[in-house]
């Protein structure tokens, strides 16, 4: 049995033949019916039981019977097609193909998705659809990653949806008290802090609310060493620790403000 283009590819015909002891009985072979292409999604196939045979294939006559029908006609042992419009049988039921996709290890934000992440399989070819798509870069927290896959045979096959967690730890952000110097009656100079860590682009603007400095020391503060305190609330991508850093004392004309404490000599 075979599927036959003599006709073209718009009239793809089954035929088969009989094989005997003096070799092929039928050389032009025998017109069992019509299949709508000539793929092997509608190759047919034969089983046989006391002389007679029956041959089914999926996909009838266009306009007769749906490509995803299971249809069938009878022969003889002699090469008589005994039902000459193919009668139906079935119908093709897609199935769910099989989705094969772990929850991905932690990553720090600021790591965008990647193939690490988006990394599903399938039991049979087709295309995935990600959401979010590569390249992401998720803020800190818990994220539903989804997929959408499309097998490339619709027919035998559904579309069919997949996700997984992925939990994106806080990045590391370090804020520091920059260290200042002023002379001795002087009015403090502006307080300003250095970050060390920001990724994906982020900025001071970012945070949940801006840092806030202050000291003891005034005008009227005589020399020597004063704190310099930071406060700020935590922001959600990002995790910190407050550096420190203790400046040499200097001349006695001046004093001197660090990270931790606020420096000045008699």
């Amino acid at each position: 049995m075979w599927l036959d283009d003599r006709f073209g590819p718009a009239g793809t015909t089954i035929f088969g033949t009989r094989v005997g002891s003096i070799g092929v009985l039928d050389p032009s072979g025998i017109r069992i019916g019509s299949a709508p292409t000539s793929s092997s999604f509608n190759a047919p196939a034969v089983a046989g039981l006391n002389g007679q045979y029956l041959v089914v294939w999926v996909g009838g006559p266009q306009g007769s019977y749906d490509s995803t029908d299971i249809v069938g006609a009878r022969l003889r042992a002699d090469g008589t097609v005994l039902d000459t419009n193919a009668f139906l049988i079935s119908t093709v039921v897609p199935s769910d193909p099989v989705i094969i996709w772990s929850s991905p290890v932690p990553i720090i934000y600021g790591t965008p998705l990647a193939g690490a992440q988006l990394n599903a399989r399938a039991s049979v070819p087709g295309t995935f659809f990600y959401t979010p798509s590569d390249g992401t870069v998720l803020d800190a927290g818990g994220h539903t990653l989804t997929v959408r896959f499309s097998p490339e045979d619709q027919v035998r096959y559904n579309i069919v949806d997949a996700e997984v967690e992925l939990h994106v730890a806080p990045a590391p952000l370090t804020i520091q008290a920059d260290s200042k110097t002023k002379l001795a009656g002087a009015p403090n100079p502006p307080l300003t802090a250095s970050y060390f860590g920001f990724v994906a682009g982020d900025t001071p603007s970012v945070l949940d609310a801006p840092v806030t400095l202050t000291t003891p020391a005034t005008t009227d503060s005589p020399p020597g060493l004063y704190p310099i305190i930071l406060r700020w609330p935590l922001t959600a991508n990002a995790s910190w620790r407050c550096g420190k850093m203790r400046a040499a004392r200097r001349r006695r004309s001046t004093v001197r403000l660090a990270t931790s404490t606020f420096t000045a000599r008699d």
